[in-house]
């Protein structure tokens, strides 16, 4: 009874142990949240593989079964930590591969001065004018003024477009 119980406070020891070295990694950055799972159930296996060859080296009969569970946590964790890595690889692959790409649609919508967003960006700022001419006439029954001719002038060219209802300029195409 004596002997068995040396064995569980030698396991709970090095499980402290294991569990206090995981944290101090993690709280340096060492090790991200994804891993600290794996990374406990690959220690557990390296406790339960020492213990099964200590206990087995004594012809204690547990020492076989300690060897066991520790080789399949061993393998398990490995895995498990081995996809947890591959996963915090992709994911700064992936924000490295987002911050490219928005970078160069960024320079290159800037400098071809291309369609960006349904708009063109062009490098001085012009403005739409709108002449309204009213007709001077209002009556009792409809006392709103409406208007007579209405013109508006291309935002991109300046050019006059043909009437309220364009959605294009005749002389550069753009939208308006």
């Amino acid at each position: 009874m004596q002997y068995t119980r040396h064995y569980e406070i030698a396991l709970a020891g090095a499980v402290m142990l294991l569990v206090g070295f995981i944290l101090f990694l993690y709280l340096l950055g060492g090790i991200s949240v994804v891993a600290i799972l794996p990374a406990f159930l690959v220690g557990v296996g390296l406790i339960f593989i020492a213990l099964g060859f200590v206990r087995s080296s004594t012809h204690d009969p547990a020492g076989k079964m300690y060897l066991a569970y520790g080789v399949l946590a061993l393998g398990i964790g490995v895995i498990w930590l081995s996809w947890a890595i591959q996963l915090v690889v992709a994911e700064f692959a992936l924000a490295g591969v987002l911050i490219l790409f928005g970078c160069i649609f960024l320079l290159y919508s800037t400098a071809t001065n291309t369609l960006f967003l349904g708009r063109r960006q062009s490098m001085t700022t012009q403005t739409t004018t709108t002449t309204t001419q009213m007709n001077p006439t209002i009556t009792p029954m409809n006392p709103t003024i409406t208007p007579m001719n209405q013109q508006r002038v291309c935002g991109n060219c300046g050019a006059n477009l043909g009437g309220p209802q364009a959605r294009f300029c005749d002389k550069c195409g753009a939208t308006n």
